[in-house]
């Protein structure tokens, strides 16, 4: 189990990076600069050492991603479901969240 849980935060750090290059790109930043920038972040040595940990700070960085995104996305477009896709992310984030402060502060 231990090793999915690594890999699961492995792969919540690949999608956050993954949304940082695409939210660079609504931005207007050129492919090559966003996929440097994302890059950098995915190779800092604070997310590399989240990303290769059985944690919640990952998941928590894919999420924070994923709402920026689509909030970004939906005042570019004003479509509705854009918002809402922003509104479950941010669910989740929350219990994501919730989850974390509770484990972090009661030891069984």
């Amino acid at each position: 189990i231990a090793y999915r849980a690594n890999l699961m935060s492995a792969f919540c750090g690949a999608v956050a990076v993954a949304l940082a290059v695409r939210l660079a790109r609504e931005f207007g930043i050129g492919r090559i600069a966003s996929v440097a920038g994302a890059l950098a972040i995915a190779f800092s040595l604070t997310f590399w050492r989240y990303s290769v940990l059985a944690e919640v700070y990952t998941l928590a960085a894919a999420l924070l991603a994923a709402v920026i995104y689509w909030l970004v996305r939906w005042d570019a477009t004003s479509k509705p479901r854009h918002l809402y896709y922003a509104c479950i992310a941010f669910a989740l984030a929350l219990s994501c969240a919730i989850l974390a402060f509770h484990f972090h502060t009661f030891h069984f």
